[in-house]
Order: structure tokens, then sequence, then C-alpha cells
């Protein structure tokens, strides 16, 4: 970790930085790769990427462990579509999309599409950016 100023414990122990922050050397995270088809939920308490493997339509997308009213969780999830491919994704509720509209993510057997959801609190909205067409993880 670089340097703060303002350094908080909260109650579970887990640091709190306010002000500016400086990072040193990056984040680096482990994504296990998982399957998913049908209802999905992603937890986000358990780190910021995902790499998942779509075995059929994702038909719900809802998420876990929300942040605080307040405050906003990222994710980044790359769906790749297995050997047969022409999954869909559906998307979450309360979604934005960029310029309103939503992207037009690639179907073919084995694509890649990153998508960053920004989560706002127990109940607000989801902004959705997505890179449809990526290179595997």
């Amino acid at each position: 970790l670089g340097s703060t100023k303002n350094y908080v414990t909260s109650v579970d122990d887990a640091p709190i930085f306010r002000g500016v922050v400086t990072l040193q050397g990056g984040v680096r995270e482990t994504a296990t790769p998982a399957s998913a088809t049908g209802a999905v939920e992603i937890d986000l308490a358990g780190g910021g990427i995902r790499i998942l493997t779509m075995t059929g339509n994702v038909t719900a997308l809802t998420f876990a462990n929300r942040p605080p009213d307040g405050e906003a969780a990222t994710i980044s999830v790359y769906w790749t579509q297995d050997g047969s491919g022409s999954h869909t994704l559906a998307a979450p509720s309360g979604v934005r999309y960029p310029g309103g509209t939503a992207p037009t993510l690639v179907t073919t057997a084995a694509a890649v599409n990153l998508v960053t959801y920004i989560v706002h609190g127990q109940s607000g909205a989801v902004d959705l950016l997505a890179q449809p067409n990526m290179a595997a993880p």
C-alpha cells in the first residue's frame, strides 16, 4: 500500500481510507472461472473481477452484499460464451446505460464480453459499461 492521510479502522478492522490514497504496484486479484446459466447472483463481497462462462441464457442477474446507500461497488465480469454460443444476458434491475442505449453483446461461440457494473447502494441504480468482443482473460 502507498500512503494516505486520515486512516480510520472500521468496527470489523477493515481499513477505511478518507482523502487521497496512493497505491504503488497496483492491485492484484485472482478470479476463479465459473459457469453461469438461469438466475445468477453475483456476490459483491467476493472481489472486483469475475470470469463466467455462459452455458445457457442468463435470465436474471442480481447482486448480493450491495453497499450501503450513499456508496457504490464496482465489479467487472468477463461473460464468455461456451462452445455453442447464442446465449443471452439479462440486465439487472435498475440498469442505466451510457447514452441510454443497451450495448449489443457478441454471442458467437467462445466470444468474450467485458461488462463493468457500478452498483449504487442497497436499492439504487446499476450503471453498466460494456466492451463487447474482448480477448479471453
